[in-house]
């Protein structure tokens, strides 16, 4: 139930830099990168879109050995998998991917980084086999180049995590979403949004692994720095009202599982749009949860919905 976080887009700083330009003046590769980063951690997605491909326009002029076409190449890919165009982020990324291996060196962290965001697309797209390596062997390259204690290093960790939750691996999800936890609360602070998709990794590892742990404190903990850092309405949210929404079902509290399943599905909705891929897997649950209490024409309903969004996106697998 878990979304990616992968931390590859560059550092920005304000809208301003884009929106202050006259018609005569073009935007700079750098602001129109930086514009496109501050819209895609607002969760503005399709705006995005826009500056990160006016980048790349720019970038694929540049000299053969410049990085900023690899950045491009990776911040468009970034953003289209938030958008559920997976098809179109693949070649971005193995692009990437390429120039790094190429002119950084396979072992590098930039390298490393791109293994990571190719990865979890192959991940969402229910590659798992194909992941994994990609994974192990970015894990490996940046404990040696950044250091075992590098939100680089807890990112990975994280993320191939979730690849082994998904995987019924849970006992060893649980292990590396604590590693990533320790990481990112030492080298991050307690109250950044990385903190939080740990947080909830891990409340989702050991619930499944049926323990009797109570890891209600984990997801309301992961959700208020998330809504604080991010706001309300970020896709972020969502991902997180979902794991707790499973919490709360398990537990068989279904009415509060029913109300929290559909306030994720209306902020994805309204921030990610009604084709997105990502929406599936709150209405499959949410679809699962009327059946159960015999709700046997709105389960119908929402899993059809479902099917043809799914429908639209045929590199997506059914949760």
């Amino acid at each position: 139930m878990q979304r990616w976080r992968f931390g590859s887009l560059a550092a920005f700083t304000t809208l301003t830099l884009f929106v202050a330009h006259t018609k005569a003046q073009q935007p700079t590769w750098e602001q129109l990168d930086s514009a496109g980063s501050a819209f895609y951690q607002s969760g503005s997605y399709g705006d995005a879109e826009v500056r990160y491909r006016a980048a790349l326009q720019q970038a694929e002029g540049f000299a053969p050995n410049d990085m900023r076409l690899a950045v491009s190449l990776n911040n468009l890919a970034m953003d289209y998998e938030a958008e559920g165009k997976y098809v179109q982020a693949e070649p971005l990324f193995h692009r990437s991917l390429e120039i790094r291996d190429r002119l950084l060196g396979p072992n590098s962290g930039a390298a490393a980084l791109a293994r990571n965001n190719l990865a979890g697309l192959y991940q969402l797209e229910s590659r798992a086999s194909e992941a994994e390596p990609l994974f192990r062997e970015a894990l490996a390259a940046q404990e040696a180049v950044l250091g075992k204690d590098s939100p680089d290093v807890a990112r990975t960790l994280n993320n191939l995590s979730v690849l082994y939750s998904n995987s019924g691996r849970y006992a060893e999800s649980e292990r590396l979403a604590r590693r990533a936890l320790t990481i990112d609360q030492a080298a991050l602070g307690a109250n950044d949004p990385a903190v939080a998709t740990c947080l909830a990794n891990l409340a989702g590892a050991e619930m499944m692994q049926g323990k009797g742990v109570d890891v209600q404190p984990l997801y309301l903990r992961a959700l208020g720095i998330t809504r604080n850092a991010l706001g309300p309405e970020h896709p972020e949210v969502a991902v997180i009202l979902n794991g707790l929404a499973a919490f709360y079902q398990q537990e068989g509290n279904k009415k509060q599982a029913e109300r929290l399943y559909k306030q994720a599905l209306g902020i994805q909705q309204r921030s990610l749009g009604p084709h997105n891929p990502a929406l599936v897997v709150t209405m499959a649950s949410l679809s699962r949860l009327y059946a159960s209490e015999h709700k046997r024409r709105q389960a119908e309903a929402l899993q059809a919905e479902a099917d043809a969004i799914l429908g639209k996106n045929s590199g997506v697998e059914s949760p």
